[in-house]
């Protein structure tokens, strides 16, 4: 099938994208129980597109207005589903519809009562904080301390009390922020969206700071992108420039940074924890965590050294959207490249990194350097599949918008320190075939029975060998996908901005699609699954659905 096709993203849309793509695949996934897969939402308004429900729905237990523009994935504390939206369904009567807002709501967790709502009031500058977007961040929850954190629409890192007690005309308590803007200096790029990650006393988080409204500038070119506050005071403990000291080298950022940092924990194979941090322009750069201490260690340009930027979705070259994700099991870290959804359709590559390699190469180096040198420089190994040499065979430093300049007498070279276990450009990279592409993509991969599998912004679900990277099979869902797939036992769930959730049985390598529900709304987020409740909650842009999966067992 060779075909071409366009996409139109409403301008209040824009490339928040931001959203759906930061989705973690980190609900519990594999396990005994099978998620359900006999279920429908019912009709909806024609005109309104609003839900209605009839007697042709099926396996609900409840449904809850959300705003209408919901993005992220909900998630659970031990009384609360929580997600984030915008002030659409204006749950608060000092705050009606026409007020714009970022919003993080909360229902109770079994029945769908409206519990609270958090709310943040849009910046003046829509350069930073574009409209109606609402709040895109998933919070990460402490359900001993009774915490949660967040990044707000106002560039702020929040820590909320969840504890019931403190909740107020249905409004929580807030512990504290820390204003990035103000503090740091960092200016985000349309938006501010990343999901928190904690480590000990550490929270971690992006920053967002990104290019100008002209897709080119920097605005705060000296501003962190990645940073450490202390999760119970919200003090600023470190920033990923700390390494360079007074001399902070020009960014090279190519667009916004909306992607998440994310944890491999020390285990058999990595015997001390590494966040992981994927920067706004195409490298993933990864940190270890000595004595409390967080130290350069090891990064990756997951870009083909012969890509390019040229802007507007026209270049070969991207960033990191999606959250990446490791696997243990396997000592693998996968990840994607893509770019904003207004820069349209374009190639990507799909990357496995040996993680057991990585380490083991970047603790030799270190070994080889003089007691104390390598963490006082800053310097990190690099394990790209290749490098880029001079005329001379001299080293040349990464740049903004190509890495390998064949003008200057430039070339590409095998990298001896390459960590790369596999990459997927697609089945056939050089057909013109559309289904033979791998495109940019969004959304976070899962790893099911050794299998992993990733949605593409242009609409294709692909299906690979973890291990290996072989392609079991690609599937067209015909519209486009912003969203992560998430699995249950052997049923994976993804969504598209059609509103259709495809639901696909893993437990073998060939093609299983067991059921397509059309749920009335675009879909940008990944379903979450309650073990205890036994419910799978399924947002849409307008409607947190939770679906009883007890009952479907029990019939």
């Amino acid at each position: 099938m060779n075909r071409k096709r366009f996409w139109l993203i409403n301008s209040l849309i824009w490339g928040v994208g931001l959203l759906a793509f930061s989705v973690y695949a980190d609900s519990p996934q594999n396990g005994s129980i099978n998620g359900p897969t006999d279920f429908n939402p019912g009709k909806f308004e024609r005109r309104t597109k609003n839900w209605v429900g009839d007697d042709s729905a099926k396996g609900i237990k409840w449904v809850v207005p959300l705003g209408n523009t919901t993005y992220n994935q909900a998630v659970l504390s031990d009384h609360f589903v929580m997600i984030a939206t915008n002030n659409g369904n204006a749950y608060l009567e000092k705050y009606p519809e026409r007020v714009d807002l970022g919003c993080l709501l909360a229902f109770d967790r079994k029945t769908g009562a409206f519990c609270w709502q958090y709310s943040a009031e849009k910046l003046q500058n829509t350069d930073h904080d574009w409209p109606l977007q609402g709040l895109c961040s998933k919070p990460v929850v402490d359900n001993k301390e009774q915490n949660v954190w967040f990044v707000n629409n106002r560039s702020e890192v929040v820590c909320l009390s969840i504890d019931q007690r403190s909740v107020v005309d249905s409004e929580p308590k807030i512990v504290w922020t820390f204003d990035m803007m103000k503090e740091i200096g960092s200016l985000p790029h349309q938006m501010t969206c990343c999901n928190p990650l904690i480590v000990d006393h550490f929270l971690l988080t992006g920053t967002s700071n990104g290019v100008a409204m002209n897709d080119k500038d920097i605005p705060a070119p000296k501003s962190p992108n990645c940073i450490a506050l202390d999760k119970k005071t919200g003090k600023l403990i470190w920033s990923d420039l700390d390494q360079f000291c007074d001399q902070i080298p020009d960014s090279k950022l190519l667009d916004g940074q909306w992607a998440s940092p994310i944890l491999i924990p020390s285990n058999n194979n990595v015997p001390f924890n590494q966040i992981v941090y994927p920067c706004g322009d195409g490298w993933i750069y990864v940190y270890r965590i000595d004595n409390q201490s967080i130290v350069p260690f090891w990064k990756f340009d997951a870009n083909p050294k012969t890509s390019f930027w040229k802007g507007n979705g026209q270049g070969t070259r991207n960033i990191i959207m999606s959250t990446p994700v490791y696997s243990e099991e396997q000592s693998l870290l996968f990840l994607t490249t893509g770019q904003d959804p207004e820069a349209g359709e374009g190639e990507a590559v799909f990357w496995a990194i040996d993680v057991k390699k990585a380490v083991d190469l970047a603790v030799h180096t270190r070994e080889e350097t003089a007691s104390g040198e390598n963490k006082a420089s800053g310097k990190s190994l690099d394990v790209s599949e290749t490098l880029v040499v001079d005329s001379q065979n001299n080293p040349v430093e990464s740049q903004r918008y190509l890495a390998c300049d064949s003008s200057l007498s430039q070339k590409e070279i095998p990298n001896p320190n390459s960590a790369v276990c596999w990459k997927y450009q697609g089945l056939n990279p050089v057909s013109d075939d559309f289904e033979d592409i791998f495109h940019r993509t969004l959304g976070t991969p899962a790893i099911v029975n050794h299998m992993i599998f990733i949605g593409d912004f242009s609409g294709l679900i692909h299906c690979l060998d973890a291990q290996t990277g072989k392609c079991y099979w690609v599937y067209d869902s015909m519209a486009t996908i912003w969203a992560s797939p998430m699995s249950v036992g052997n049923i994976v769930y993804l969504g598209n901005t059609d509103g259709d959730l495809y639901l696909f049985n893993a437990e073998t390598t060939e093609m299983n699609l067991i059921e397509t529900v059309n749920m009335g709304a675009p879909i940008y987020a990944a379903p979450t699954w309650d073990a205890l409740n036994q419910t799978l909650f399924i947002p849409t842009n307008r409607y947190l659905f939770a679906i009883d999966s007890e009952k479907e067992t029990r019939e």
